[in-house]
């Protein structure tokens, strides 16, 4: 859906069809991208260190993604 207009939206997609076509992705399967940023917007579960600021968690929430925080680490 390119919700917020960033090539790294067509990033994400590029990645599930690269994946499908191996037969590395199947229906039902999960994407899981470590991101802080709009690669991660265009998947589904997005894990972010929880020193992000609050204003971008919400968003990816708010863009219908998961978003798993954890700690930060170097």
């Amino acid at each position: 859906m390119n919700p917020r207009g960033s090539i790294k939206d067509r990033v994400a997609l590029g990645i599930i069809l690269d994946a499908e076509s191996d037969g590395q992705l199947r229906p039902g399967d999960t994407i899981v991208e470590g991101s802080a940023g709009n690669t991660g917007i265009g998947l589904t579960v997005i894990v972010i260190p929880e020193t992000q600021a609050t204003e971008k968690i919400s968003l990816r929430r708010t863009l219908w993604a998961t978003v798993l925080t954890v700690p930060e680490k170097p």
